[in-house]
């Protein structure tokens, strides 16, 4: 069982009359899986990954777009070819059936060279507006991904046993794939990594899929029939969680092509909800409804904790009374940061990201300092209704344009009206 905790916003709202102090709701999570009859089914047509420029930084129009460039891979599962930019970072919207052509299309296509590794296939978990940020997703997706790297780098060794045993290897993957939806191998053809059905997870809480990924890594080895433990890379849980995938090749260099796994588990968790209350040393205001001269930058530093925001970006090293120090997840001992926790502040000792507040995290963080995006953000997150603080939440609907099915408004969806003619304000308006 595993806990995760974010800030309590009452019923819905932050500033409710109904929690009194600044609460905080835990959750513990609970593990268990499915199979056959039991589970829930998997539309395998419905649109859950947008395949996106692994490097893109928001841009303004089609023509700056083109900057994020590759060769095109493939024809998007039908006979129309797309082209070789990306529009606001995206390339294409798939289905898990797309994502299976795309990756066989993708791997006969590189069969006889090295491809480098910034133009492979990269993944995202959810379909996006406007951008390829957590904060651009307008839908979520009932999955998490996996990686088993295999290493022996020194410094960065990792699942060695599966480095010098073959045949061990072999069992661990064959095991993955039994209870995995899809699974492929990485580019030195020793690791892995793959698609795992969580229902759960139709949320964007990036510390929920973070917390509950970790927790089904530890439930596989420890209630399943593993070959071996396996060390799992607990990153890949994240909500953004970039995926990327290698060309596949058998153990001749040849092609080799995928297949959804029909007999997958489902990852089925329970959470049961506690509320705590956070102490005052935390710097979380007791405000109530009438509080509303606070700017939604105050707002936002008091309802968040430094130390919440850096999950899934930075890895606890240590702690104390006071401050807990943090090293940045895939990088050195010179990346590192501390928070502090009677004050609700941090910094980061080579002054990279600015600030000493949640919200200066929260613009590096997720936003990669575009401070307009990051700005109308924390604006739409808190909006004055009746004098209560509420939440907004997407707009969401399904369309069907030539087939395909759509999240409204689709990039996708827009690229194609304005290869048609029509204006990009014309397109974003069917």
């Amino acid at each position: 069982m595993l806990k995760d905790t974010i800030k309590a916003h009452g019923s819905n709202n932050p500033c409710s009359k109904e929690i009194k102090g600044a609460d905080r709701i835990t959750y513990d999570y609970t593990i268990s899986h499915r199979t056959d009859e039991d589970r829930t089914k998997l539309n395998r047509e419905e649109i859950y990954f947008s395949d996106v420029a692994k490097f893109y930084k928001n841009v303004e129009n089609l023509k700056e777009a083109k900057i994020h460039c590759r060769e095109t891979i493939y024809n998007f599962d039908r006979d129309l070819s797309l082209k070789d930019y990306a529009y606001f970072g995206v390339f294409s919207e798939l289905h898990l059936n797309g994502l299976i052509k795309t990756i066989n299309n993708y791997s006969f296509k590189y069969e006889n060279e090295e491809l480098d590794k910034n133009k492979e296939l990269c993944l995202l978990k959810f379909l996006t507006k406007g951008g390829t940020t957590g904060n651009h997703a307008v839908k979520s997706s009932p999955f998490i991904f996996f990686d088993i790297d295999v290493k022996i780098k020194e410094g960065k060794e990792e699942n060695v046993n599966l480095y010098h045993d073959e045949k061990l290897n072999q069992m661990v993957y064959d095991f993955m794939e039994s209870i995995s939806v899809l699974i492929w191998r990485s580019n030195s053809g020793k690791g892995m990594a793959g698609i795992l059905y969580v229902p759960f997870l139709n949320s964007k809480d990036n510390k929920a899929h973070l917390k509950v990924g970790e927790d089904i890594y530890a439930y596989i080895n420890e209630n399943l029939k593993v070959p071996c433990q396996i060390e799992f890379d607990d990153a890949q849980s994240r909500f953004r969680q970039l995926r990327n995938i290698a060309p596949q090749k058998d153990i001749n260099g040849n092609a080799k092509t995928v297949e959804i796994n029909d007999n997958y588990f489902e990852f089925h968790v329970v959470a049961k909800e506690n509320i705590e209350a956070v102490k005052d040393k935390n710097n979380l205001q007791n405000y109530n409804a009438n509080n509303v001269e606070l700017s939604v930058f105050q707002r936002f530093n008091l309802d968040n904790l430094c130390e919440d925001l850096l999950v899934g970006y930075f890895e606890e090293q240590s702690r104390n009374t006071n401050t807990i120090r943090y090293r940045r997840i895939g990088g050195n001992n010179n990346n590192s940061l501390t928070v502090y926790t009677d004050t609700n502040t941090f910094k980061h000792w080579s002054g990279r990201i600015k600030g000493f507040k949640p919200y200066d995290l929260l613009l590096d963080l997720q936003f990669d300092q575009d401070e307009t995006a990051a700005a109308k953000y924390v604006n739409e997150l808190y909006t004055v209704q009746n004098n209560n603080i509420v939440e907004i939440s997407p707009y969401i609907s399904t369309t069907d344009f030539k087939g395909m099915h759509f999240d409204e408004p689709s990039p996708l969806k827009v690229w194609f009206l304005m290869q048609q003619g029509l204006s990009k304000d014309e397109a974003e308006k069917k």
